[in-house]
This record gives structure tokens, C-alpha cells and sequence, in this order.
């Protein structure tokens, strides 16, 4: 239902799956349903857009323009949509979710859980990202005066989903390949070994973490924002609930686990292709 990440996604749940769901009883639901709507499979779907980001972002400040070229095969060899949504679904049905996907998808048929998944995936697309970095960010400056309940909420929410620390695990990931990047086309001043790479993104942490908080309310305020209290305490209580929690644990671990290994890769990838290093 919400991410980290990350990183910040298109709804493609259409209105067919819905129309089915309405009418589905409490105890109809499957491993792959429930992560389709809930947005899980989404966020998984998004990553040729942050693929085709980072390329182009590598070209953009390299003279070097093959550069965004290798960084795009690398992570498209390391990052294969079809085998990444087949390893989460798995490690879901490994969880035991007879004990708790059946409350989890009662919520999110829910006309709440509806409305918050829909909010939340509009909030993801890359398509947004523009509008949600100015309006949320717009929103949550005005937050400490003109809402601070609400403020307050997201706070709560972030801490208890344990956004933060796994945003910050996405970042270290992201910074590998960065600096992958940056090795690969000679910008690195040193060339650095896997432990050095991650000794120097951990000494950053403290201003990584400021930066990502900031991110993760700014995302909070634009995807709620018409959300009453009294629906936000409603999603509070199903994300503090103990099926909530199991949900959005397996969720985040699974996410964080899939995206560190295909991460490293594609950086190892990359500076084997560069010649930095030996395969």
C-alpha cells in the first residue's frame, strides 16, 4: 500500500479486478490478488522507469555518453520484473498468509481501503513525481500550524511501518550503484572495494536520513490529502493491527531483500563491463 521507498507508481489494477473484488466474499482472496491491489506488485513494475531514469540522468552528466548506455544493460540484466514479482509473490505465499491476508483483504475492499490504494498509487507513478514533490512539499511546510494532528499522524505512521529504515537501506543501495556509476565512468578520483563503497555511504547516514524523512512526509502529505482524520485513524488501526503489521513486514523485507541483491549486481555488473573489475 505504501512504499519506501523509494524511491516514490502507475495503477494498472483495472476496473474489471475491482468490479470482481466488490462482490468477492471476505474469505475469496489469493496471494497474488491481494498484492495487486494493495500496490506491492506495482512498485515492483515501476523499475524499468527508474531503469530508464538512471540512464538517462548517467548520459546527462558524463561526457561520456556510453556510460548510461552500460548502466542501463547492467541494470537490466540484474533486474528482471518478471522473475522479481514471481520471488515476492513466493515469499509471501512462504509467510503463512491464511493467518493474516484474509483481514489484510477485507480492508483493502474496503471503500477505504479502495480509495487509500488508489490515493497511494497515484502517488507512485514517476508520471507524478513533479507535482508531488511541489504540492506535498507545499502542504507539509504548512503542516506544523494548520494541522498538526495530521502531522503528527504521519510521523507516527512512518515510524511504525519502519519507512525510514527502509528507505535508508534503498538509499545504500542506490548509492552503491551510484558510485559504481561514477567508478565505472572515471569520475571516481580512487577505485574502491564493495566494503569501502558501503563504509562511505554508512559515514553519510546522518544527512541521508534528514533528506529521506523529508521525502517520506512530503509523499505522505500529497497521497492523503483528502483523507479525514477519522480515515486516517481508520488506516491507522488496520496498519497497527497485528495482520497489518505482518503485511507490510514481509512486504518490506521481501522489497528490500530483492532490490539489494539485483542492486549490487548491477553494479558489479557495470564495472565488469567498464573493466574495472574482473568477472
Amino acid at each position: 500500500m505504501f512504499r519506501r521507498l523509494t524511491y516514490f507508481m502507475l495503477c494498472f489494477v483495472g476496473a474489471v479486478v475491482f468490479a470482481t473484488i466488490a462482490h468477492a466474499s471476505d474469505d475469496d482472496w489469493s496471494v497474488e490478488e491481494v498484492l495487486e491491489i494493495s500496490g506491492v506488485l506495482a512498485d515492483i513494475r515501476y523499475t524499468p522507469d527508474f531503469i530508464e531514469s538512471a540512464a538517462n540522468t548517467a548520459s546527462k552528466t558524463n561526457s561520456d555518453k556510453s556510460i548510461g548506455r552500460d548502466i542501463k544493460a547492467a541494470m537490466n540484466w540484474a533486474f528482471d520484473v518478471d522473475e522479481m514479482i514471481d520471488e515476492c509473490i513466493a515469499r509471501f505465499q512462504a509467510s503463512g498468509p491464511e493467518a493474516y491476508f484474509p483481514q489484510v483483504s477485507q480492508f483493502l475492499r474496503s471503500p477505504l481501503g479502495k480509495r487509500i490504494s488508489k490515493l497511494e498509487l497515484e502517488t507512485k507513478d514517476p508520471a507524478n513525481k513533479e507535482t508531488r514533490l511541489k504540492v506535498g512539499g507545499e502542504i507539509l511546510a504548512k503542516l506544523p500550524e494548520s494541522d498538526p494532528e495530521r502531522l503528527e499522524f504521519y510521523i507516527w505512521m512512518t515510524d511504525e511501518l519502519g519507512l525510514l529504515e527502509f528507505a535508508e537501506a534503498f538509499a545504500l543501495n542506490v548509492g552503491y550503484a551510484t558510485i559504481s556509476g561514477m567508478m565505472a565512468s572515471g569520475k571516481a578520483p580512487v577505485t574502491l572495494t564493495d566494503e569501502e563503497i558501503i563504509g562511505l555511504l554508512k559515514s553519510k547516514s546522518g544527512e541521508i536520513r534528514k533528506q529521506l524523512k523529508t521525502q517520506i512526509y512530503t509523499s505522505h502529505a500529497y497521497a492523503y490529502q483528502s483523507l479525514s482524520m477519522n480515515d486516517l485513524e481508520t488506516y491507522g488501526e488496520f496498519i497497527s493491527s497485528s495482520a497489518g503489521r505482518k503485511f507490510y513486514q514481509v512486504w518490506l523485507t521481501t522489497v528490500e531483500d530483492i532490490m539489494t541483491r539485483r542492486m549490487r549486481a548491477s553494479g558489479a555488473r557495470l564495472m565488469e563491463m567498464r573493466g574495472i573489475r574482473k568477472s
